[in-house]
């Protein structure tokens, strides 16, 4: 039996300095379209996640974000340009083309969460 259909997908991304992160993303590019209650709606694109107000160390040390982008190295110029490695002392990892057929950009938010921002390779490639 098929599921009934869904038309969106959103996360809840952890926080462990609300104010923090919602500077972070905003300084990163993505708009904040509205916040309540600890919730804030972030979004690049057609793409959207939820920052929320809250904190677990061993989850938010877990949990992963992956952005398909239609240009990596686009990206990656964007992020170097911003700052924001030296503003907020994140970790991030070049663009890079791996096995699996995606090239990669890595990058640890203040809060631990891992963000991929990738794009499929051509076959061949």
């Amino acid at each position: 039996m098929d599921a009934p259909k869904s038309y969106e997908l959103k996360t809840f991304v952890p926080a462990k300095d609300f104010e923090q992160s919602k500077q972070f993303y905003k300084d990163i590019g993505f708009d904040m379209d509205w916040e309540s209650d600890g919730i804030a709606q972030f979004k690049t694109g057609d793409f959207q996640f939820l920052l929320q107000d809250h904190y677990v160390k061993d989850f938010a040390e877990n949990f992963m974000m992956f952005l398909f982008v239609d240009d990596v190295d686009e990206w990656w110029n964007h992020i170097q340009q911003t700052g924001i490695s030296e503003k907020y002392k994140i970790r991030l990892k070049p663009p890079q083309d791996y096995p699996w057929g995606i090239r990669e950009i890595h990058m640890i938010d203040p809060t631990g969460v891992f963000w991929h921002f990738g794009k499929n390779l051509e076959s061949g490639a």
